[in-house]
């Protein structure tokens, strides 16, 4: 296919599908309940075929030729195959994820009942909707609006029937106000983890006014709203107490969140205590492993069966701060297979050489570095400062010579560029200073260090600061 063909809507959406999604597209298109139109069948058979063909030159006259042979070219009829086929994956799509819903099913169906006059068809679907409400665990957002629209339904049963009970629409308010409290609150939370990204300052109508009425209502018996409520205030306030909170409402409610939501909580957390270290709060680090083995052990924070490689990087530096080489070995490999496949060798290989350079053990730190090329600008240069600690640790002084000399044009002419730039830069710079200083020049070691300690971007600041005390 050309590049035009390549990169257009149609093309670009049928190949986010693995293998099974383009088994039951096929069956989909086939179906003539959803397509009755036999052109669009053989086009998609000669989308399919060259689907994966990525070096095909295939064209949109080419693909003209393959359907109707010697018929003139049209580009308008391609046009309107391609966009018919687009529909027909939409519908697909959307056909796919509300069999992921199973109560949002069940309220469409009692709606159907109610509205066509099916009352022992609604009664009996509507007391197995309940009884799975109270079965289910979880317990977001979505479960307190699927149980205000269950009986927004059942109030208009009843005034259909000529009842005149109240109980229905109240419940009714009462749901929607606790969907659309951990709605705000969840939103609430996301945009407070991710303010230092936005420019200009967000305000959340309501936010206070909802803060007020947990606190009146005393909601806190609500799980979902204890989690959200207590992240909120964790994140606003950066106190550890309601880090401790927090945690303990994770370990004991985890369940009445959907996954998504599990995620992004365990998010909150993590990121809180990145924050805590940042800034001087060493013990934060053992908190932090904490979390990371509470959301390993539920597979919370894997996405369909995938590890992030900027998790699993962080979780092997939190293991080797807190000295858990034996645990960050064995995550290390049972954590591989679940890493992207375009970065699963270079992330093994960098993680394990970290490994290695923190049990000093410096030839097969050199060995797996030497074997593995780093795609990833970053971390790339990530894998050259382990070098260069080793060179140094050794003291294999022209090596590491030779090795910042290189390291240096490597950031010029890659145009390593922002703060990366300046941390890579004066870790290069710092330890040409280390190695110039004499041991014997107390002022000018003291000198250095308050030059290391006050340099706002460094990387690998601790390191430089550890080699001058005991140079």
């Amino acid at each position: 296919m050309n590049d035009k063909l390549q990169n257009s809507l149609l093309i670009t959406a049928l190949r986010s599908l693995d293998k099974e999604g383009i088994k039951d597209f096929d069956l989909f298109v086939r179906s003539p309940y959803f397509n009755k139109n036999a052109d669009l069948c053989r086009f998609w058979e000669v989308i399919k075929a060259n689907l994966d063909k990525k070096s095909s030159k295939l064209t949109k006259i080419d693909l003209h030729r393959l359907l109707y042979k010697d018929l003139a070219f049209k580009d308008s009829r391609m046009r309107l195959l391609m966009s018919n086929l687009f529909l027909l994956f939409e519908e697909f799509v959307i056909n796919n994820e509300l069999k992921k819903k199973n109560l949002e099913h069940q309220n469409i169906l009692v709606h159907f009942y109610r509205e066509n006059g099916l009352g022992s068809h609604y009664a009996k679907k509507v007391k197995h909707i309940r009884k799975n409400f109270e079965k289910g665990k979880v317990k977001d957002s979505s479960f307190f609006g699927l149980n205000a629209a269950l009986n927004f339904e059942e109030y208009q049963f009843q005034i259909s029937k000529k009842r005149s009970s109240t109980n229905a629409l109240k419940d009714t308010f009462h749901f929607t106000d606790l969907e659309y409290i951990l709605l705000k609150l969840r939103y609430a939370c996301i945009l407070s983890s991710n303010k230092a990204a936005f420019k200009a300052e967000i305000e959340i109508e309501f936010l206070k006014e909802i803060i007020e009425f947990i606190k009146r209502e005393e909601l806190y018996d609500r799980p979902s709203i204890a989690l959200y409520y207590n992240c909120y205030l964790l994140l606003e306030s950066e106190e550890v107490k309601y880090f401790d909170r927090y945690k303990e409402l994770l370990i004991k409610h985890i369940e009445v969140l959907a996954p998504i939501e599990i995620r992004e909580v365990f998010l909150i957390g993590v990121n809180y205590c990145i924050r805590q270290m940042n800034l001087g709060n060493d013990e934060m680090s053992n908190k932090l492993f904490d979390l990371f083995e509470l959301g390993l052990k539920g597979r919370h924070l894997l996405v369909e069966g995938s590890l992030s490689r900027f998790t699993y990087r962080n979780i092997v530096t939190i293991g080797l701060i807190n000295k858990k080489f034996k645990w960050v070995e064995n995550f290390i490999y049972e954590y591989k297979p679940n890493l992207d496949a375009k970065y699963r060798e270079s992330m093994f290989t960098l993680n394990l050489a970290l490994l290695k350079y923190e049990q000093k053990e410096y030839g097969e730190v050199q060995e797996l570095l030497y074997q593995s090329e780093q795609k990833d600008l970053l971390l790339n240069l990530f894998a050259k400062t382990i070098l260069l600690k080793v060179y140094y640790e050794q003291e294999s002084i022209k090596l590491l010579d030779s090795h910042l000399d290189a390291m240096e044009i490597f950031i010029r002419r890659k145009k390593v560029i922002g703060y990366h730039r300046k941390h890579y830069m004066n870790i290069i710079k710092y330890t040409r200073k280390l190695l110039k200083l004499n041991p014997f020049d107390h002022d000018a070691k003291s000198k250095l260090l308050v030059e290391v300690q006050n340099a706002d971007t460094i990387a690998e600041k601790k390191w430089l600061v550890k080699q001058l005390h005991s140079f």
